[in-house]
C-alpha cells in the first residue's frame, strides 16, 4: 500500500491512478488463484473503497491512503466473513456492501475533482465496478442454487475465474494506454515548457475545436480564474457547458488538465506582477492569483518556468 501513500501534484495525477491499476491487477490474480481453492479470498474487492476515496477527495488536499484506511478496514472484515458459516448472510451482506460503493462512486463521478480524470480511467472505473457487480451477483445467484438444490452445469469456480481473467486483462490494457498517452503528453509538455516557458504554453496550446478556442479566450479575458474557489464547475457554467465536456476537451484536446491549465494561467499572470510590481512580496501574488498556499505557488511557477519565483524575480533587477 506504500505506493498510494505519496501527496499529489498535477503532474503525477496519472501516476496515482496507474498504481491503482497495478495494485488492481495484483489483488486479482491473487484472487484468481484462490479459485482453486475451497475458499475464495475476494482481495480485488479491496480497489473499489480506494476508487471511491479518489473520485470523492480533492486529491491536491487528501494523502488516497489516509483516507483509504477506514474504508479498507470495514472491506478486510467483510472479506474475512466469508469463512463464516453463515454464507446466506455474508453474500447478502457483500452484495449490499459493493453495490452501495457502486452507486457512491457513480454519484462522485459528477463532481468537478473526478471529471479531471482521463478517459481511460473513466473506463477502467466503469468496467471495474461492472466486474464487481457480477462477481457478486454470480456468487449470490449459486447460493441461491445450492440453497435450493439444483444442479448447475458451469462450475461457479470456471465463471467466478472468467471474470477474473477478463478483469486482469482489460486491467493491463488500461495500463498499457495510459502509460503510453502518457508520455506523449509529458514529451509536448516538456518540448513547449524548454521552447517557450509558460506563456509559450498558452500560446501554443493546441486549438484543434471551437471549443478549445472558446476555453483558451475565457482565460484570456477573464479573471474569474484568480479567484481560489475557481473551480471547472464555474469554468463549465460560464461557458454553458457541462463540466465532462470541458474536462474531454482539456484532457483530450488541449493535452492538459484543469488543474494543470489553471496552474499554467495563474503562473503567467504571476510573471506579470512580478514584472510590474518589483516591491510586492511573493505572498501578495500568492494572494493575488489564486493559490491555496505558497508551496502550491512556488511548485507550480518552478514548474511552468525552471526557476523560483525569487530566482526569477533577482533575474529581473
Amino acid at each position: 500500500m506504500k505506493i498510494l501513500s505519496n501527496p499529489y501534484n498535477a503532474s503525477n495525477d496519472r501516476a496515482i491512478f496507474e498504481r491503482v491499476v497495478i495494485l488492481a491487477i495484483i489483488l486479482i490474480a491473487l484472487q484468481f488463484i484462490s479459485e482453486f481453492f475451497t475458499t475464495v479470498i475476494t482481495t480485488g474487492y479491496f480497489i473499489l473503497p480506494i476508487i471511491y476515496v479518489l473520485v470523492k477527495y480533492d486529491r491536491t488536499k487528501v494523502n488516497v491512503l489516509k483516507k483509504s484506511i477506514l474504508h479498507l478496514v470495514v472491506t478486510l472484515g467483510i472479506s474475512l466473513f466469508a469463512f463464516s458459516k453463515h454464507e446466506i448472510l455474508y453474500e447478502s451482506l457483500n452484495l449490499v456492501y459493493l453495490v452501495s460503493y457502486v452507486l457512491a462512486i457513480y454519484r462522485n463521478l459528477k463532481n468537478p475533482i473526478a471529471n479531471t480524470v482521463g478517459f481511460e480511467i473513466y473506463n477502467f472505473i466503469g468496467l471495474y465496478c461492472f466486474y464487481i457487480i457480477a462477481g457478486s451477483g454470480a456468487c449470490f445467484f449459486y447460493l441461491v442454487l445450492d440453497l435450493l438444490g439444483d444442479n448447475y452445469e458451469v462450475s461457479s469456480k470456471f465463471l467466478l475465474g472468467g471474470f477474473d481473467f477478463f478483469a486482469i486483462v482489460f486491467s493491463s490494457l488500461t495500463l498499457i494506454i495510459s502509460r503510453k498517452n502518457g508520455r506523449q503528453a509529458k514529451a509536448i509538455e516538456q518540448n513547449k515548457r524548454e521552447s517557450k516557458g509558460v506563456s509559450g504554453v498558452v500560446e501554443s496550446l493546441s486549438i484543434s475545436t471551437e471549443q478549445c478556442e472558446t476555453i483558451i479566450k475565457y482565460f484570456e479575458k477573464s479573471e474569474a480564474y484568480l479567484e481560489t474557489s475557481f473551480s471547472l464547475e464555474q469554468l463549465a457554467n460560464d461557458l454553458n457547458l457541462s463540466k465532462q465536456q470541458v474536462s474531454e476537451v482539456i484532457n483530450q484536446d488541449m493535452n492538459s488538465s484543469f488543474y494543470q491549465l489553471l496552474a499554467m494561467y495563474r503562473i503567467d499572470h504571476a510573471k506579470v506582477l512580478i514584472e510590474e510590481n518589483k516591491n510586492l512580496t511573493i505572498e501578495a501574488i500568492v494572494d493575488e492569483c489564486g493559490f491555496s498556499s505558497k508551496s502550491t505557488f512556488n511548485k507550480y511557477f518552478k514548474y511552468y518556468v525552471g526557476q523560483t519565483p525569487s530566482v526569477y524575480r533577482s533575474e529581473l533587477v
